[in-house]
C-alpha cells in the first residue's frame, strides 16, 4: 500500500513538471515566434542602428584645366573623424580627448549624446589624423571624403572656394556648382564586424560631374600676379588688377587681382578674407578717366568732325571756363593738334571736341558695350553704368569725355580696345576653351577711324604720357588715366585711381593688357605714367617672354 502510494506521488510530480516544462517551453516558443515576426522589424532596426548610417556626400567634383591642360583646381581625398553618441563604449577616455584637442566637440556633447551620428571634424590636417590614430579609441571612426585644392593662388579669385561639404560659394566654383558635382551620392555607412572601421556603400548613384576648361594660362597669371604684387605694395597702394586678352578671339588670358587670399586649405571658411576672393577685373566698375577719351576721339573722327591734325586752342591754362563751367588740365597747352590732345591728354581740348559730338557721344559709348555686360558667361561681372541724354545734366558731356559719370571695368576696357587692335570689330570676352567666339558682324568704326586712332595711340606711347610702356621690336600702342575716387557723395582728391590699357603687335601676334591701381601713397601729387605704366611694361616683357616672343 505504501508503495503505491509513493509511486501515484512520484508519478503525479512527473505530470506536473512535464506540464510545467512544457508550459515554459511553450512560452518560449510563443515569445520567440514573438520576437521573430511582431518584434522582429523592431530588433533588426536597433541592430542596423548600433552597425550603420545613412549619409548623404557629394562625389568628387570635376577638375578644372587651364588653356594648357594644366589642372587648377582638383580633389583628393582625406579623413573625417566621427563618432555614434547613442553608443559610446568607452565614455569616460572619449570625453577625456575631445576636451583636450577638439574642445567644441566636448561642449556640445550633451546636445548630441542621443544622436546616431555627429563629425568631430572634417578634412583632418595630418597631425590630427595621426593624433586620432595613436589614441586609437573605439569610439572615434575615420571617414574618407573628398577635399578641393588649388595649386594656383593666383587663379582663385576666378576659380573661387568650395565650402567643408565641397560645395561652390564663390567664383566658377559657385556658378557652375550643378556642372562640376554632378549628384550627391547616398552612403550606407556600415561597421565591420571585426573591427571599428566603417565603410561606405552606395545605394545610389550620382550622374556624373563634368571638368571645366579655361582659356587662362595658369603660370602667365602667376607671373603677373608677381608684377602686381610688387607694384601695390611698394606704392602702398590700396588694390590693383591686370586683364590680358587676345583682341582677335575674346581669349580671357589672365585676370589678376591683388590683394588676393593666400591659398593654404580651404577647410577654414570661417575666418575667409572675403575681399582676397574679388575678382577685381570684373567685379570692380570705376570712373576711369582719361583712358576713356580714346573712344571720345574715335567717336569725333568717324562723325568727321574733327581731323587728327587740327589745331585745338588749349588756352595754354591748366583752369578754364567752357560753357560757363571750369573745366580742369593737369597740364597747359597751348594750340596744339587734335592728336596732340589725346596724346598730352589735355582735358580741355578734349572738351571742346566733345561739345561738338554732343549726343552722339553716348550712341558711341553704346556701341562699345559700356554700360552692358561684356560677357555672355556666368563668370560674376557686375553691372557698368552709362546714363542716356535724358538722363544727363549741363555738365555730362564734359565729364563723360574724360571718363567721369560712367563706370567700367578692366575687362570692358580691355575689350573696347581690342576693337583698335582687330580692325573694328567688337568681341565678346570668354573664359572657355574651344566654343565659337563671338564678335560684331561689321566693323564698328571705319578703317581710315580706325588707323588714325591707332596713329595716336603709338605716339602716346613714343612721344606721350604712356613712354615707359615701349618695348624693342614690338609695336606698342597705350592711353593712360587718373581719376579721383568717388566717396560720401563726391570726390575725394587725395586718393586717384590709374589705369594704362595697351596693345602689343608683332606680326600676326596682338595681346591687349590693362591694369589699374588703386589709392597709392604719394607725398606729393603723381600721374599714370609713374604708378601703372611701368606695371604695364614689366607685364608686356614677362607675356612676351612666356609666350616665347623673345628670348
Amino acid at each position: 500500500m505504501k508503495i503505491g502510494n509513493s509511486y501515484n506521488v512520484t508519478t503525479n510530480n512527473i505530470i506536473i513538471s512535464s506540464r510545467i516544462i512544457t508550459l515554459i517551453m511553450a512560452l518560449i516558443a510563443l515569445n520567440f515566434l514573438y520576437l521573430a515576426t511582431i518584434k522582429h522589424k523592431f530588433f533588426k532596426d536597433l541592430a542596423l542602428k548600433q552597425h550603420q548610417t545613412i549619409i548623404s556626400i557629394a562625389p568628387e567634383r570635376a577638375f578644372i584645366y587651364d588653356r594648357k591642360n594644366k589642372i587648377v583646381a582638383f580633389s583628393q581625398n582625406s579623413y573625417s573623424a566621427f563618432i555614434t553618441p547613442k553608443n559610446i563604449k568607452e565614455k569616460k577616455e572619449l570625453l577625456k580627448f575631445l576636451k583636450k584637442n577638439f574642445p567644441k566637440i566636448y561642449n556640445n556633447f550633451e546636445q548630441y549624446k542621443n544622436k546616431h551620428f555627429m563629425y568631430i571634424k572634417r578634412h583632418l590636417e595630418e597631425h590630427e589624423l595621426e593624433l586620432i590614430k595613436k589614441i586609437n579609441l573605439e569610439d572615434i571612426h575615420l571617414l574618407e571624403e573628398p577635399k578641393r585644392c588649388y595649386p594656383y593662388n593666383s587663379l582663385i579669385p576666378i576659380l573661387g572656394l568650395t565650402d567643408i561639404d565641397n560645395i561652390g560659394i564663390s567664383g566658377l566654383e559657385y556658378f557652375y556648382n550643378s556642372q562640376l558635382i554632378g549628384e550627391n551620392s547616398t552612403f550606407l555607412l556600415q561597421k565591420d564586424g571585426h573591427t571599428k572601421n566603417y565603410y561606405k556603400k552606395e545605394i545610389q548613384v550620382n550622374k556624373s560631374p563634368t571638368p571645366l576648361n579655361l582659356t587662362i594660362d595658369a603660370e602667365l597669371q602667376e607671373l603677373i600676379l608677381e608684377e602686381l604684387k610688387e607694384t601695390v605694395n611698394f606704392w602702398q597702394a590700396k588694390e590693383g588688377a591686370i586683364t590680358i586678352l587676345n583682341p582677335e578671339n575674346g581669349e580671357i588670358l589672365a585676370m589678376v587681382s591683388y590683394p588676393s587670399i593666400n591659398y593654404i586649405d580651404n577647410n577654414n571658411n570661417n575666418n575667409l578674407n572675403i575681399e582676397g576672393t574679388k575678382n577685381r577685373c570684373l567685379t570692380q566698375p570705376y570712373e576711369a578717366g582719361s583712358v576713356i577719351k580714346t573712344f571720345l576721339a574715335l567717336a569725333a573722327l568717324e562723325e568727321k568732325i574733327v581731323e587728327p591734325d587740327e589745331i585745338i586752342d588749349c588756352e595754354n591754362t591748366e583752369t578754364t571756363l567752357i560753357n560757363g563751367m571750369v573745366v580742369n588740365t593737369p597740364h597747359a597747352d597751348g594750340k596744339i593738334t587734335f592728336s596732340k590732345v589725346i596724346q598730352a591728354s589735355n582735358n580741355i581740348g578734349v572738351v571742346k571736341v566733345a561739345l561738338r559730338l554732343d549726343k552722339k557721344l553716348y550712341d558711341y559709348y553704346d556701341k562699345l558695350g559700356f554700360g552692358k555686360n561684356c560677357t555672355k558667361e556666368k563668370i560674376g561681372e557686375e553691372s557698368s553704368i552709362l546714363y542716356p541724354p535724358c538722363k544727363w545734366s549741363k555738365r555730362s558731356i564734359i565729364s563723360l569725355s574724360f571718363g567721369y559719370e560712367m563706370t567700367t571695368h578692366l575687362l570692358q576696357l580691355t575689350r573696347a580696345y581690342s576693337l583698335i587692335a582687330n580692325g573694328g570689330y567688337l568681341i565678346t570676352p570668354h573664359i572657355f576653351k574651344n566654343i565659337n567666339y563671338e564678335k560684331s558682324e561689321s566693323p564698328i568704326f571705319s578703317k581710315k577711324s580706325i588707323d588714325a586712332i591707332n596713329d595716336i595711340l603709338l605716339k602716346t606711347v613714343n612721344d606721350g604720357t604712356a613712354k615707359r610702356a615701349q618695348i624693342k621690336g614690338y609695336t606698342i600702342k597705350a592711353k593712360t588715366g587718373s581719376a579721383y575716387c568717388a566717396k560720401n557723395g563726391g570726390y575725394d582728391q587725395n586718393a586717384s585711381i590709374y589705369t594704362c590699357i595697351a596693345i602689343i603687335e608683332k606680326g600676326d601676334y596682338k595681346r591687349v593688357i590693362g591694369a589699374f591701381i588703386k589709392e597709392p601713397v604719394s607725398p606729393k601729387k603723381t600721374y599714370a605714367s609713374k604708378v601703372v605704366v611701368p606695371v604695364i611694361e614689366k607685364s608686356i616683357e614677362r607675356l612676351l617672354i612666356h609666350d616665347r616672343q623673345i628670348n
